[in-house]
């Protein structure tokens, strides 16, 4: 069971990393974010990263204390994490609307948490994705893991070319005022 969930999790892990570059390296056809979202891109999107969460939750709860971490960075640090991550994902992504988060065009926000990091949405989901390996300090998770934070940390890069296009000096300004991640 630990083998098809990790082959699912790396799987899409491994596409949604060739996506974003294909993103990058031909921004006219870009699939994240889409240059005309659509049904089938939201689709696509989201059933990418519902089966990244249940893979990295199944597999945390599957191998659940397969790593010696000390109780105090499990409990201190992990719980921590996945509160925040939780926090700041939910809150921010209930302010832009599914249609937003999920890539269509809206507002330019530029306070609350985005005061801080231009992608608060990726760096809490990166909190979360540490947070659930440190709580259940599962090495079956660990591969998982791995692979949807380098997804969370190259989205940002595809997503920062549709933003400048999008809302233009706007975006340029804000660009040079706060940083990427933190």
């Amino acid at each position: 069971m630990i083998l098809y969930i990790q082959a699912l999790g790396i799987s899409v892990s491994v596409l949604a990393t060739v996506l974003i570059l294909w993103s990058l390296a031909v921004p006219t056809k870009r699939i994240w974010p889409s240059n005309e979202p659509s049904r089938r891109t939201t689709a696509l999107v989201w059933a990418m990263t519902f089966a990244l969460a249940v893979s990295i939750i199944g597999l945390a709860l599957l191998g659940w204390g397969q790593a010696d971490l000390p109780l105090w960075l499990r409990i201190g640090v992990g719980l921590p994490l996945l509160a925040a991550g939780n926090i700041v994902v939910w809150r921010e992504a209930g302010r832009f609307g599914a249609k937003q988060t999920m890539g269509g065009a809206g507002v330019l926000l530029t306070d609350g948490f985005y005061r801080y990091s231009r992608h608060p949405q990726y760096v809490a989901d990166i909190a979360l994705c540490v947070g659930w390996f440190l709580v259940s300090a599962s090495l079956a998770a660990l591969p998982v893991i791995i692979g949807a934070i380098i997804v969370l940390i190259l989205a940002p890069f595809a997503e920062e070319r549709w933003l400048e296009d999008v809302y233009g000096n706007a975006y340029r300004d804000y660009r040079q005022q706060v940083r990427r991640f933190l």
